[in-house]
């Protein structure tokens, strides 16, 4: 390891984005270019660097049409070094210690309540009233047969309930509707719904605000789909070992990070609707057909000079994007099934080319008839398994749940459809769900128990493998004969 990788590890720190991309550069993973055209040309380019693990992250300047200085962010999160740095992690050696690295973390975080300061860089310019044209920030149309341009794609969303005063923040979607309207899609389930509608219950509208960019941690846990009730910004700090500075938006009163390059706050009211998509979702297809959805009117923006919007469109699987979402989910979906009593789980590991959500491999030592069985019904059913999933399929302990071609051969040569598939009816669906009838509200999960029969486990035909270190001889003695394996 080099010095310059070794000084973006846990021990180094940062306080906002722009921190957080000096040291992103000083490892040799930023590029910056300029003069993008933001009308499709900054979605091809986004498909282009997402499309392989590890790619740098992309600095967009000077975009076409759009005032120099006001830029867009794509692939932030694509390697392991970057998504490591963000969660103050230590640098590791592979997606499978990443995952287990964050699945220690995790088991170690306490909530630290966010502290109040009073001034922020993103405060240095403020716009109100007939001045607010939302259109000066580059907002990307990002796919061909897209609704509009979408200025939110990794923004935060921040809501707060008016019944307990829980303070959420989510990652939605914001379609551009003019110089003062955004578009507030969220779907059944998510938090910042809930918010809204506990709003309309009164008769008043929704106070909002949009982050469009701030530290990378408050991004990506905006989009891990923690428990009601927990303050996501309160979950940040638990992670950096230190509270979250924010500063209590002046139009709607919520808190908002003060790392944060630009926060537009305004208000949704029911019965306000604008139609709104389609848009190319995580799924790899339009997500939706054009409707009628919740606006955000804006009442005011806040930002930083040269603000960076932080451009994260969904993308095709697999593509960074979903390879990031399988080593963040992978992490959580192996404490549950832990602290859900289950024993013997070697490794948890969900797909890219599943979006991080749709296929799920779980490795597990047998201990008993059944275990297998009851590790992927759990798997399918809790709370990381239960949002976007589709297939589990369980594995024995010799088999690495992050190599798909092993996981296949497992299937191949150690299941049999009849007696090991189950389905699971009538579960947890989404308006994105691309697998079931348009208006659905139930979807299903196949287990799949790919484990040599319980029955059977000491007298099942030995596999053939090489010895470890016979290998490794071998791969030293002859390894210029073949090509690296990706």
């Amino acid at each position: 390891m080099s010095g310059t990788e070794a000084s973006i590890s846990a021990a180094e720190s940062y306080k906002d984005l722009r921190e957080w991309l000096s040291l992103v550069e000083k490892a040799g993973e930023l590029r910056c270019v300029d003069g993008v055209e933001p009308d499709l040309e900054i979605g091809e380019l986004a498909s282009l660097v997402c499309h392989s693990r590890n790619n740098p992250a992309v600095l967009c300047d000077r975009l076409k049409g759009v005032e120099g200085g006001y830029r867009v962010l794509l692939n932030a999160l694509g390697s392991r070094r970057r998504l490591s740095l963000s969660l103050r992690l230590p640098l590791p050696e592979d997606e499978v210690h990443f995952v287990r690295l964050w699945k220690e973390k995790v088991k170690t975080i306490s909530l630290i309540p966010h502290v109040k300061v009073e001034s922020s860089p993103v405060t240095k310019n403020r716009v109100m009233g007939k001045d607010i044209d939302i259109r000066r920030f580059p907002a990307p149309t990002w796919n061909l047969h897209d609704g509009g341009p979408y200025i939110g794609t990794g923004c935060c969303v921040i809501t707060r309930s008016p019944e307990d005063g829980w303070v959420n923040v989510g990652t939605y979607r914001a379609m551009l509707h003019g110089p003062d309207a955004l578009g507030f899609y969220a779907e059944p389930g998510r938090h910042g719904r809930l918010h809204r509608e506990q709003w309309w219950k009164q008769g008043k509208p929704c106070p909002v605000a949009v982050v469009l960019g701030c530290d990378p941690l408050v991004f990506i846990v905006s989009s891990l789909n923690l428990p009601a009730g927990t303050c996501e910004l309160d979950y940040a700090g638990g992670i950096k070992g230190e509270p979250v500075e924010t500063i209590e938006e002046p139009m709607t009163g919520l808190p908002v990070p003060a790392s944060a390059e630009c926060v537009i706050a305004g208000e949704s009211a029911e019965g306000d609707l604008l139609a709104e998509g389609p848009f190319g979702e995580w799924t790899g297809y339009y997500g939706s057909e054009r409707s009628p959805q919740p606006v955000i009117r804006i009442k005011s923006i806040l930002y930083r000079d040269e603000p960076i919007i932080f451009g994260r469109p969904p993308i095709k699987p697999p593509s960074s994007q979903a390879h990031t979402q399988g080593l963040l989910r992978s992490a959580l979906l192996w404490n549950y099934l832990e602290s859900a009593g289950l024993t013997g789980i070697k490794g948890v590991w969900l797909h890219e080319a599943g979006g991080g959500s749709l296929f799920s491999v779980i490795s597990v030592r047998q201990k008993y008839p059944g275990h297998a069985t009851q590790v992927g019904i759990v798997a399918a059913q809790c709370g990381v398994g239960i949002r976007n999933g589709r297939y589990v399929v369980v594995v024995d302990d010799d088999i690495d749940p992050a190599d798909l071609e092993e996981v296949v051969w497992a299937i191949c040569t150690r299941s049999d459809p009849e007696r090991s598939a189950q389905v699971i009816r009538r579960s947890f669906s989404s308006p994105l769900d691309t697998g079931v009838l348009p208006n659905a509200v139930h979807s299903s999960r196949l287990v799949l128990d790919a484990c040599k029969p319980y029955e059977r486990i000491h007298s099942f035909p030995q596999a053939v493998k090489t010895d470890p270190e016979r290998m490794a001889r071998a791969r030293k003695k002859w390894g210029f004969l073949v090509s690296p394996k990706e």
